[in-house]
């Protein structure tokens, strides 16, 4: 997987600025820069940091599955993984209804 490249597109689908998401994630705005120009290799826990920074985990980052589903879906898909069964059907009838 080319990290560089998974970094740019999950933080543009975001709208969020190189700068913001160094703030974020409590990095240096270089570091990122250097991430995602691929001349340099995020650690573990800077990678880290950037996902939470992106409301993500590590596992969503590597994911191919999570990469069909669209970045926009993917908090709401994370925050619903603790819900119970009959949350979840709750939350599948409010957004049925929000698409009339």
């Amino acid at each position: 997987m080319d990290i560089s490249s998974r970094l740019v597109a999950l933080r543009e689908a975001r709208k969020m600025s190189k700068n913001q998401l160094a703030q974020k994630s409590g990095l240096a705005q270089s570091f990122i820069s250097a991430i995602e120009a691929g001349k340099k290799q995020p650690t573990v826990d800077s990678l880290s940091r950037i996902c939470s920074a992106l409301g993500i985990t590590l596992a969503d980052f590597f994911s191919q599955d999570s990469q069909d589903i669209p970045v926009h879906l993917r908090p709401l898909i994370e925050a619903a993984r603790d819900l119970s069964p009959e949350q979840v059907e709750v939350l599948v009838q409010v957004a049925r209804h929000m698409r009339r």
